[in-house]
């Protein structure tokens, strides 16, 4: 929502002791990166992202609750081939994720 007002004194605020603030939308992210032994850069690769679609400000928030309220996301690319004895995935992903599955 986008509003404009010709002269900020226009603006009042809400005298509403009940009112309750808006729930909010929380992101945390989590990058690796790792040093590509080519070119010497550090590159992404792999990227964990959670989401919490309802983060209430004025109360605390049950573990119930949190978790009907969250996704996550995770994304694990290739290192790239730096030559013998360099993975190609991190070495345990493989059997954590059968593990998990």
């Amino acid at each position: 929502v986008e509003l404009m007002v010709e002269n900020p004194k226009l603006i009042n605020p809400i005298d509403d002791p009940n009112r309750k603030p808006p729930p909010l939308v929380t992101m945390s992210l989590k990058l690796k990166t790792a040093t590509n032994p080519k070119t010497h850069k550090s590159e992404i690769v792999s990227l964990s992202a959670i989401c919490h679609s309802n983060v209430t400000l004025d109360t605390a928030n049950t573990d119930e609750q949190s978790n009907r309220h969250m996704t996550q996301i995770s994304l694990v690319r290739p290192l790239p081939d730096g030559g013998p004895g360099i993975a190609k995935f991190p070495r345990e992903l493989e059997a954590v994720a059968k593990q998990q599955m």
